[in-house]
């Protein structure tokens, strides 16, 4: 449904996700594909894959929110490291002082 190097692309992202139903991949895809269209479907649960999650009737509800969401969790993933190499960095700047 997604490729290989994808979906080990977001096992990496989120482990959990081999937890999930694996029944209920093709049926959400599809669901969202008829809303976005193939590509953008799997670019969505690419950004999050959380959303391999989704039981299939949900995911044929309207998805504009999992979209914008799967952006907002994309660009915010990094930000504990972030936030861990800054405090790092205050730290040792602080002893400098």
């Amino acid at each position: 449904l997604y490729g290989d190097e994808e979906a080990l692309a977001m096992v990496k992202l989120e482990s959990r996700s081999l937890r999930f139903n694996k029944d209920n991949f093709g049926p959400c895809l599809e669901a969202w594909e008829e809303q976005f269209g193939l590509e953008a479907a799997q670019a969505m649960v690419g950004r999050n894959p959380g959303l391999l999650g989704v039981l299939p009737m949900q995911a044929r509800e309207p998805a504009e929110a999992s979209m914008f969401l799967s952006y907002v969790v994309a660009v915010t993933r990094p930000l504990p490291q972030i936030a861990v190499v800054g405090g790092l960095l205050a730290i040792l700047t602080a002893g400098i002082r």
